[in-house]
């Protein structure tokens, strides 16, 4: 999830004054529809709302993920990657319209979300997402950069 939300990130970043149209069928063609992603998190289990995981809370998820193959999260840090996608997707769904400066906020709060997933995840989840592909990007990083479907997986999500 961390891999995808910094994937919207970064090509949120590169968007400006393209149609969103296009913003939206490259997320389509090249990792999962945002509305998939949506849909996908609606259907993960709600939890109540609670306060945020303390700093020793955090610490210890981190250390458990960096045993374990599949990492641990916290679904009450999905709530606000799940909110920012949704006002994505509303300011994506004006196809012809070109991306303006209401990006940018859009893109903050996807980040604040992104970073939250981040300080729960060890180093090599980490290095696994953090250079995801993007819109634009520039093709000195063509080798540095990993495709989504590397980081995400085929199947997800599903």
């Amino acid at each position: 999830m961390a891999g995808y939300l910094r994937h919207v990130d970064l090509s949120l970043h590169r968007a400006t004054w393209i149609s969103r149209g296009e913003v939206a069928q490259y997320f389509v063609e090249r990792s999962a529809g945002l509305a998939q992603v949506i849909d996908h998190l609606a259907a993960m289990p709600q939890v109540p709302a609670a306060q945020p995981l303390s700093r020793w809370a955090r610490t210890a998820l981190r250390l458990c993920n960096c045993v374990r193959l599949n990492p641990l999260v916290d679904y009450s840090l999905l709530a606000r990657a799940h909110a920012a996608l949704r006002d994505i997707a509303d300011y994506l769904d004006e196809a012809a319209a070109p991306t303006d400066g209401r990006i940018y906020p859009l893109s903050y709060q996807l980040r604040l979300a992104c970073f939250e997933l981040y300080d729960v995840l060890c180093r090599s989840d980490l290095d696994r997402c953090g250079m995801p592909e993007h819109l634009h990007q520039n093709p000195i990083l063509d080798h540095r950069v990993r495709p989504m479907r590397s980081i995400i997986g085929e199947g997800w999500p599903g």
